[in-house]
């Protein structure tokens, strides 16, 4: 009522009144007093944070040590205008069961909130103390009342070169991208892949808790696993022993499951990546341009051949947006395409589509024709074929300068693609069972390729007028589909009463 009065006295005159005022001042005075009146209004709004994570780093490149930071999510009302409790001073208080430590938290957006959705991500960072036992929030208002906290160490088990950190999966049934994804990423030197997993196939669930690959369910999925898996604990018993910062991952590929890079500049990952960086000393990471790829494979995992799949594999001119990898010593937050917070004096660099590019593994036909028999005559006679003379940059061969290559096959050697589908045939052999429980058709897929097109694709510049996502997607229940769904149990405690 407050504000629809202000507008009223704006709209409508006061009769047998004059007042001497500059020409512009009532719109002035009538701007200023409506925006106090929706700050009023939006103030009294009962607010929600939800506490996706809270990391804990005891030693960190970026951090002070014992260094809370937690990832928010929160509505966002447009204008830079963050949601009330995270706009007052959000105080942390750290306990060890001897000592205790308040601290004010420092919010910041994780990345730039995207203007089409109502929630948006925040990180809050707090002090606390070593052998944290018990972290809790408050605000400043009168009636506020602290709220714990769940939180988790940093991961430390073993230093890692690179770890690739995938989007989340929901509605996943082609195992065809899951088995090569793994397999190339594996191959060339990823040695952590972390899924966030909302729903999928159960058979396909199985083949990737057999590889052991760590997978969670979580929104703002990048930052939370750049938070997760970035830093390397202080070497040493006692707080008195100093050596340098160290992050446990040194590098972290951010993209989707279907986004596969693969090494030209080095036999792997660890090699280019440490080339680029000695090019470009000051960079956060280095974005790759990102192309579609037309893919045919068979539809059982019996007649299934990764070297097939790349030999047949042909990558077009249609460039999508980019993907990334991050210097995990240099940027704070990840989003899909590009970082949100990064050290002040670094910056992200392209790699020239001529030393390399990310393939989009998007087009794919399945073919029943290709199975065993076919995929034997078709190794013999790729043997009869000449390979291009290595390089160089090792055992591998370039695009000609200025282009992109046009065939996945072209991305790696024979002697890799050999030792790769001799691992891929050995996994295979080791999990029989697993595998032969993969599926041989698709169910949701084509629902989803429909809903994302009709959603996102379909629109004009790919801007939608609405938040999208997979709950836009409604779908059936399809009987005698075994999935497994990602529940989370959460806590909804109140800070004001």
């Amino acid at each position: 009522m407050f504000s629809l009065s202000i507008l009223s006295l704006c709209l409508f005159p006061v009769d047998n009144v004059k007042i001497r005022r500059p020409p512009n001042a009532k719109a002035t005075l009538c701007f200023l007093l409506l925006v106090t009146s929706i700050n009023f209004f939006f103030d009294r709004i009962e607010h929600h944070l939800v506490f996706l994570s809270t990391t804990i780093y005891t030693n960190s490149a970026i951090y002070e040590p014992h260094t809370a930071v937690s990832l928010i999510n929160a509505e966002d009302y447009g204008w830079g205008r963050a949601p009330l409790r995270l706009r007052r001073a959000l105080v942390c208080t750290a306990s060890n069961g001897t000592h205790t430590k308040v601290s004010q938290a420092q919010i910041r957006w994780a990345y730039q909130p995207v203007g089409i959705c109502k929630w948006t991500a925040y990180i809050g960072i707090c002090q606390t103390l070593p052998n944290l036992m018990e972290l809790s929030l408050s605000d400043t208002s009168v009636n506020s009342r602290p709220v714990n906290i769940p939180f988790r160490l940093a991961f430390s088990t073993r230093r890692l070169n690179v770890a690739a950190c995938f989007s989340p999966l929901f509605y996943m049934e082609r195992w065809q991208i899951v088995l090569s994804t793994l397999e190339i990423y594996r191959n060339f030197g990823v040695q952590l892949q972390i899924f966030y997993i909302q729903s999928i196939l159960a058979s396909i669930m199985d083949v990737i808790e057999k590889g052991r690959h760590y997978w969670r369910n979580q929104a703002s999925a990048h930052t939370d696993c750049l938070l997760k898996y970035r830093v390397w604990p202080r070497i040493g018993v006692g707080e008195s022993v100093v050596v340098p910062c160290q992050e446990a991952t040194m590098f972290i590929i951010v993209g989707d499951l279907d986004d596969v890079l693969i090494p030209r500049l080095g036999s792997r990952y660890i090699d280019e990546f440490r080339l680029l960086s000695s090019v470009y000393p000051n960079a956060a990471g280095f974005t790759y341009n990102r192309f579609n790829t037309e893919l045919e494979s068979g539809s059982q995992v019996r007649d299934y051949s990764l070297a097939r799949l790349v030999e047949s594999a042909h990558i077009s001119d249609q460039n999508e947006t980019g993907k990334y990898v991050i210097n995990t010593s240099r940027v704070e937050t990840a989003w899909l395409h590009y970082p949100g917070i990064k050290l002040g004096w670094v910056k992200m660099f392209t790699v020239p589509t001529d030393l390399n590019i990310m393939v989009h593994l998007r087009n794919w036909t399945i073919d029943e024709r290709i199975n065993s028999k076919a995929n034997l005559l078709w190794m013999l006679r790729r043997r009869r074929r000449k390979r291009t003379e290595p390089t160089d940059w090792g055992d591998e061969s370039l695009p000609p300068p200025g282009g992109h290559a046009s065939r996945l096959s072209e991305l790696m050697s024979a002697r890799q693609l050999a030792r790769m589908e001799s691992a891929f045939v050995r996994m295979l052999s080791s999990h029989g069972e697993t595998f032969r429980r993969l599926p041989t058709a698709q169910h949701y897929l084509p629902m989803m390729v429909d809903c994302y097109n009709r959603i996102f694709y379909s629109q004009k510049n790919r801007k939608p007028n609405f938040c999208p996502g997979p709950v836009k997607c409604m779908l059936p229940q399809i009987s005698g589909l075994h999935c497994k769904v990602a529940k989370m149990r959460m806590a909804k405690p109140r800070q004001v009463d």
